[in-house]
C-alpha cells in the first residue's frame, strides 16, 4: 500500500518539478528518491536510539525496494543504479589526468540511461597490482578501470593481492574524481582492506560497499600495520589570512611528519635515524613535493600541481625474526619530467640533448627522448630551475630519494630487494639491483646511468628504462623496500640506523 502511496507522490512530485527534470526520467526519479529518502530521515525514528534508527533505516529501504519493483519491474542494473543518484547525476567533462592517461574515455562514454538498455555489467580482478612487482600490467589495469567506467552500468572491482605497494591505490582514488560511481563492489583480501583502511584511503576508492569475502589471510602469517596517512596538497591561502607564507609550508610540515612516522616505524626494534639522515630524508621528500607543485606551472603558468603522500609499514616475522615491509608513494598531477625540463637553462638542455642524441639509437620508441631525457633528471645538478642551475646548486632531490630508500632498504637479503619506480609520461624507471644508488665518479655529484660502467658514454639498461603504454601526466614515485632491523643493528654496530 505505502509503494503505491509512492507512486502516487511520484506522479505529483513530476507535476511540481520543471520542464528539465520531466524531460529526463533518471534524473526526475533520483531527486525524488532524494528528497523521500530527506523526509524519512526526519522522522521521530531516526532521532532515537539505535536499535530504533536501524529500524527506521530498514523501513525506508524496504519502501524504496518496493516502489522500485513496481515502477520498473526490471530486475539487475537498473535498480541497481537508480539506487545510486549519484550516478545518474555524472555528467562527463575534460579531466587533465583521466583524458591523457586514457583518451579514449570521452570519445567512448557511454550516457547513464542507455546503460540500462542492456546488461553491461564489468568485472576486474587486481592480482599483482604493483607498480614494483609489474608497473606495465599496473598501469593497464588502471587503464581498464576507466575504460569499464565510462561503459558498464556496474562493476565488481575485486582487491586480491597481498599488497607491497600502496601508490597504485593512490592513483587510482586521484581517478575515482573524474569517473561516474558505478563500482558497486567487489571481494578484498585482508591485506588489502587492512592497508587502505590504515591509511586512509577507504572513502576516496569509494570501498564502503566492498565484501568481505575474499582471500582468508594465513593466520599464521600475524602481522600488524602502521601507516603514514594518505596527505594531499593544500592549496596556498587555506589558512585563510595573508600571512601564510611566512610559516613553515605546508610540504614542510608533511616532510617533518614523515620523517617521525619512519622513526616510529624502526623505533619499534630500538633503532632511530641520525640527525643526518632525518635531514636528508625531510629535504627528499620536501624537494619532491615542492617539484610537484611546480608540474602543474610547467604547463599552464596559473596553475600548479597536485600531489597526494601515503605510506606503510607491515611487521612481519620470517624465521622467528622481524622484518619490516615498507612502501611509500607520492603521486603528482601537472607537468611529465620530460615537459618540465623544456624550461631549464640553456646549459642545462645542451647537456640533456648531447645525451639523448648520443643514446637515441638505443630505443626504438617514439618517446625514446623523452626517457632519455627522465634519466638525465635523476643525475645530480640537473634542474628546470635556471637560477639554480646557474648557481651551480640544486637539483639533487631525486638522488637524495634514491639514496636514503636504497639505506633503508639495505637488509643483505636477495630475495628482498628494495624497489624504486619511476613513472612519469610514457616513461618508466626501476630503481633496483644492480642499480640502487648513484655514484661520484670524477666530481662531487651523484650518477646513475643504469649500465655496467655506470657510464654516461653506455646506453642504459632496457630493463630498468622502459617505455609504457599509457600516458602519465605527472610523477608516480613508488618506493618498495624491506627493513631487517637486525641487520641494520648490525651494520650501525647496535648505534643509530643511518639512512
Amino acid at each position: 500500500m505505502k509503494a503505491n502511496a509512492w507512486n502516487a507522490q511520484f506522479r505529483a512530485f513530476g507535476r511540481r518539478s520543471g520542464r528539465g527534470l520531466i524531460q529526463n526520467p533518471d534524473l526526475l526519479l533520483s531527486a525524488f528518491l532524494a528528497a523521500q529518502s530527506l523526509r524519512l530521515r526526519r522522522q521521530p525514528g531516526f532521532n532515537g536510539g539505535a536499535a530504533r534508527k536501524a529500524a527506521a533505516k530498514r523501513s525506508a529501504r524496504g519502501l524504496r525496494s518496493a516502489f522500485l519493483a513496481r515502477k520498473f519491474p526490471v530486475a539487475g542494473l537498473r535498480r541497481r543504479i537508480i539506487q545510486r543518484p549519484a550516478a545518474l547525476l555524472y555528467r562527463p567533462s575534460t579531466n587533465h589526468l583521466r583524458d591523457r592517461f586514457n583518451p579514449k574515455f570521452l570519445s567512448k562514454y557511454v550516457a547513464m540511461s542507455a546503460r540500462f538498455k542492456q546488461k553491461l555489467a564489468g568485472r576486474i580482478d587486481l592480482t599483482e597490482f604493483s607498480f614494483a612487482k609489474d608497473p606495465i600490467e599496473t598501469l593497464n589495469k588502471l587503464s581498464t578501470v576507466v575504460g569499464l567506467a565510462g561503459t558498464k552500468a556496474d562493476i565488481k572491482l575485486n582487491f586480491l593481492d597481498d599488497c607491497d605497494d600502496v601508490t597504485p591505490y593512490i592513483v587510482l582514488a586521484h581517478l575515482n574524481k573524474s569517473m561516474p560511481p558505478v563500482i558497486s563492489g567487489g571481494a578484498i583480501t585482508p591485506d588489502v582492506r587492512e592497508v587502505i583502511d590504515a591509511v586512509g584511503l577507504r572513502g576516496a576508492l569509494r570501498m564502503t560497499s566492498v565484501n568481505r569475502n575474499g582471500r582468508k589471510r594465513n593466520r599464521t602469517q600475524g602481522y600488524t600495520v602502521s601507516a603514514f596517512k594518505m596527505t594531499s596538497r593544500t592549496p596556498p591561502g587555506t589558512f585563510g589570512d595573508d600571512d601564510h607564507q611566512l610559516r613553515p609550508q605546508f610540504k614542510e610540515y608533511v616532510a617533518d611528519r614523515f620523517v617521525d612516522t619512519i622513526n616510529t616505524w624502526i623505533g619499534e626494534h630500538d633503532l632511530e635515524l641520525t640527525l643526518e639522515a632525518e635531514g636528508s630524508f625531510t629535504r627528499a621528500i620536501g624537494e619532491a613535493l615542492d617539484n610537484a607543485e611546480r608540474h602543474g606551472d610547467a604547463i599552464d603558468d596559473h596553475s600548479e600541481g597536485e600531489w597526494s603522500i601515503a605510506a606503510f609499514s607491515k611487521l612481519m616475522f620470517v624465521n622467528g625474526l622481524p622484518l619490516l615491509r615498507c612502501s611509500v608513494g607520492i603521486v603528482s598531477i601537472g607537468a611529465t619530467i620530460s615537459e618540465s625540463l623544456r624550461s631549464a637553462s640553456d646549459q642545462v638542455q645542451t647537456i640533456i640533448g648531447r645525451y639523448v642524441s648520443r643514446h637515441s639509437n638505443h630505443f626504438t620508441s617514439d618517446r625514446r627522448k623523452d626517457s632519455l631525457t627522465t634519466v638525465m633528471a635523476l643525475q645530480d645538478g640537473i634542474t628546470r630551475v635556471a637560477a639554480a642551475s646557474d648557481a651551480d646548486r640544486g637539483g639533487v632531490g631525486f638522488m637524495e630519494l634514491i639514496d636514503v630508500f636504497a639505506e633503508l632498504g639495505d637488509n643483505g637479503r636477495d630475495d628482498l630487494p628494495s624497489v624504486f619506480t619511476i613513472i612519469s609520461g610514457k616513461t618508466c624507471v626501476r630503481v633496483t639491483t644492480p642499480f640502487r644508488q648513484g655514484a661520484r665518479r670524477s666530481s662531487a655529484r651523484r650518477e646513475l646511468w643504469f649500465n655496467d660502467m655506470n657510464d654516461p658514454g653506455e646506453p642504459p639498461s632496457k630493463n630498468h628504462v622502459m617505455t609504457l603504454d599509457h600516458d602519465f601526466p605527472g610523477v608516480i614515485l613508488s618506493a618498495c623496500f624491506t627493513i631487517d632491523p637486525t641487520h641494520l643493528r648490525k651494520k650501525f654496530g647496535d648505534g643509530d640506523a643511518d639512512a
